[in-house]
């Protein structure tokens, strides 16, 4: 999914496709803040990214987790279907940037 953040000094538009769970759990989070809602924009920014970077981590760890099984595997006994599975974990890293 893809996430646009337009930030000013006191606002932040994000343009996205659907609801972002994220991005709700971040608003809940700044909303909650009390003091720090006076620093403008720049904590809801925080805010979002430190929220949407916690929310890629499982996704990450799995990509971790898949990689090192199939070098386990490519190292032990090397097959076709194990560069194959290497090239797919390519592709889901590229699908994340």
């Amino acid at each position: 999914m893809e996430i646009d953040l337009f930030v000013g000094r006191n606002f932040l538009v994000s343009l996205h496709h659907g609801a972002v769970p994220a991005l709700e759990a971040a608003y809940r989070r700044w909303s909650r803040s009390g003091a720090l809602l006076r620093e403008g924009a720049g904590y809801l920014v925080y805010c979002v990214l430190a929220t949407l970077l916690s929310a890629y981590f499982p996704v990450v760890e799995t990509i971790d987790h898949e990689l090192g099984e199939t070098e386990h595997a490519m190292f032990a006994r090397f097959s076709p279907g194990d560069a194959q599975k290497l090239l797919q974990i390519k592709r889901s890293l590229s699908a994340l940037r």
